[in-house]
């Protein structure tokens, strides 16, 4: 399992659309057993250390909850660090 992977919410927070409250999507993803998320700015990008499931699971769990939790539908794109490096 990767050490980190990175989660970035396609169209989420786009001017007054699609609001995903970042400190609250933390919450539901720690909450969800999914790992360690971070965020920086409202941008819908987080950084997940120590990912619990893989990164499959991770995105479609992910997209549930925003969904869910939110109303937004949204796609999400994983990438592990080391394929940003």
């Amino acid at each position: 399992m990767a050490d980190a992977v990175i989660l970035l919410l396609r169209a989420v927070n786009l001017g007054k659309r699609n609001k995903v409250p970042m400190k609250e999507l933390m919450r539901l993803l720690r909450d969800d057993g999914l790992g360690e998320p971070s965020y920086l700015l409202q941008s819908g990008n987080v950084v997940v250390s120590r990912p619990a499931v893989a990164p499959a699971e991770l995105k479609r769990r992910a997209e549930g909850l925003v969904a869910e939790a939110f109303g937004v539908e949204t796609v999400a794109v994983l990438r592990t660090a080391d394929a940003l490096a």
